[in-house]
């Protein structure tokens, strides 16, 4: 299974590390994942790579230095990575309890303190999530193509002259992402014959 794995770090021996022990994982008999890292070093590189890039974990470091000046700017890369992703995080850190974790985040988040073989924890860790990061993988993937479907086949054909007009913009663009998620409801459920009783949960 793919990876993509976002490292937030600052401190060039470390990144080092990282990148020789996902080597030496690479080669295990066999590997849970096939990783693509992504090594950045501060908030608005994290950024940028979050906004352009779909990763399905990172390893992000709270204290980062900052035009010469120590930051807890990791926080603010958690908070962007919960706001705009579904992403697994662990948190790697000199210091826990620096870190800023809601309670609806604690499934997806964990806490290693920097040390001596905590780099291959946090490695063991990322497999055991393997069952909960395939299903996101394959939830966004499903969104994907019926998004796509739905978008090109009834979708635009219908909307396209509503956006014609710059008055109407945020209008029509509120009511087509309320549109598309009607679309989308209602294929998934006319794809099965029967729904998981939590789903009513949502519903209602």
């Amino acid at each position: 299974m793919k990876l993509n794995l976002l490292i937030i770090e600052d401190v060039p021996r470390i990144v080092s590390s990282w990148e020789e022990k996902i080597a030496f994982y690479a080669v295990e008999d066999p590997p849970v994942y096939t990783l693509t890292p992504t090594f950045v070093t501060n908030l608005l590189d994290a950024q940028k790579a979050i906004e352009h890039t779909t990763f399905d974990a990172a390893v992000v470091d709270i204290r980062l230095d900052e035009g010469g000046g120590q930051t807890f700017h990791g926080n603010d890369v958690l908070a962007e990575l919960a706001s705009k992703s579904l992403t697994v995080c662990a948190v790697y850190t000199g210091e826990p309890g620096t870190e800023v974790v809601d309670d609806h985040q604690k499934d997806f988040v964990r806490v290693f303190q920097k040390g001596e073989g905590e780099i291959e924890r946090i490695l063991e860790w990322l497999d055991s999530k393997a069952d909960m990061i395939s299903a996101i993988q394959t939830m966004k993937d499903s969104f994907n193509k019926a998004m796509a479907k739905a978008f090109t086949h009834s979708i635009w054909p219908r909307w396209s002259y509503w956006l014609n007009g710059e008055q109407e913009q945020d209008f029509a663009s509120q009511a087509l992402t309320r549109h598309m998620a009607t679309h989308l409801h209602a294929s998934f459920l006319n794809e099965v014959s029967t729904v998981h009783p939590e789903e009513y949960y949502f519903r209602w």
